[in-house]
């Protein structure tokens, strides 16, 4: 891909939104503080939405054949969650410890594995835990043991900084891929079909690497997307097409400016990406000889596009 012409980059003007301090998010930085210290209480009586269980989940088809890709043992789950199909949760509620459920499930005619099936799961209820939350008071803040934060205020006046921090980032990340959109319209490309091609099976690999780890198959993510493959296929193209433009932007104004990665960045990245896998550094790159560039190329591109944010023309919509 060559980029022909390189639009201009200094000076550009773009609007920014106000910043609307968002009560939900600060809430929800709360409610996390509070699940992080809840207190379990083997639980005896019926269970409830919001209690916790530990449960064997085992699949049969019509012919009463198990289904070993159905089993979970020893799931442990917060019912009330959306962690478990919606006829499971109903029928866990008023089970206690030791009872087993049946339930039945029909899927729907385009489920990847099982379209049109009827299974029968039988669920085995380990255990049960009321969940206990502590209540918000200068008692519990201090014993946390957290440095400046000793009271519910304390926390916060903490907790609004960081909700502001996480906003301004949101709107500083929205501001600068707009600035790179202008830049690439003010640019010409030499971009062949092969190229995107190859960068659409790149960045496949890497999707379906992810949702891989979430016990799903591209099926199973478009179904509960509500997706056809064609709709899939035609967006991912234009992203990689876009992903494209926007990495040939950054690394012409990069070269242009004698723009330089931040070395002790990419080692921390490296480090990161090492004990991710258990690896010492030296290991890690002996066995992903690439790894390092594509890391210096990313920090790289994000340092150019920072530099384009710093030079543009900020105004407020206000």
């Amino acid at each position: 891909m060559i980029c022909k012409k390189l639009g201009n980059y200094m000076g550009l003007e773009i609007s920014k939104p106000d910043l609307v301090f968002d009560e939900n998010l600060y809430k929800s930085k709360i409610d996390e503080l509070l699940e992080a210290n809840v207190q379990k209480r083997v639980k005896k009586t019926p269970i409830n939405l919001g209690d916790e269980v530990s449960i064997n989940i085992n699949g049969y088809n019509e012919e009463g054949e198990e289904l070993t890709f159905m089993r979970a043992d020893t799931h442990q789950v917060v019912l009330g969650r959306d962690n478990l199909f919606k006829e499971i949760e109903d029928a866990l509620v008023g089970s206690k410890e030791g009872d087993t459920v049946t339930v039945h499930i029909t899927f729907p005619a385009g489920h990847s594995a099982l379209p049109g099936k009827t299974i029968r799961f039988e669920i085995y209820v380990i255990s049960a835990f009321d969940r206990i939350f502590p209540e918000l008071t200068d008692d519990f803040i201090a014993g946390l043991n957290i440095e400046d934060l000793d009271t519910v205020k304390d926390l916060e006046d903490y907790l609004r900084e960081v909700v502001l921090d996480i906003q301004k980032q949101s709107i500083d990340g929205s501001l600068k891929n707009r600035l790179m959109k202008m830049v690439i319209e003010l640019s010409e490309f030499e971009i062949t079909d092969d190229e995107i091609k190859m960068e659409v099976a790149h960045m496949q690999a890497e999707f379906l690497q992810v949702i891989g780890m979430e016990g799903l198959t591209l099926n199973s993510y478009l179904e509960d997307a509500g997706l056809t493959h064609d709709e899939y296929m035609d967006d991912l193209y234009q992203k990689c097409k876009y992903r494209l433009m926007y990495h040939c932007i950054a690394d012409e104004v990069a070269e242009k400016e004698n723009i330089d990665a931040d070395e002790d960045k990419v080692l921390g990245e490296m480090a990161i990406l090492a004990d991710n896998y258990g690896l010492p550094l030296e290991d890690y790159l002996l066995s992903n000889p690439d790894s390092h560039e594509r890391v210096r190329k990313d920090n790289l591109r994000i340092k150019t596009v920072d530099y384009i944010f710093d030079r543009a023309i900020i105004r407020q919509d206000s």
